[in-house]
């Protein structure tokens, strides 16, 4: 941790510059959020569930 405040003391000018701020932002939203896909679902009284991570089609024969 203190190999952190000393790198944030010694480049102070060049983090907080618009390249800094930008490539920050980068890594804590890179951090904060959860980059891959969880998906939920709950399914009660004999119902049947489809879940998919796109699109999905159901009776697509055409006679």
């Amino acid at each position: 941790m203190e190999t952190i405040i000393n790198f944030v003391i010694k480049e102070k000018e060049w983090i907080f510059s618009g390249i800094g701020v930008f490539v920050l932002g980068l890594f804590i939203y890179g951090k904060t959020t959860n980059l891959s896909v969880k998906q939920k679902q709950k399914i009660r009284n004999n119902s049947t569930g489809i879940q998919a991570n796109g699109d999905v089609n159901i009776n697509t024969n055409k006679k």
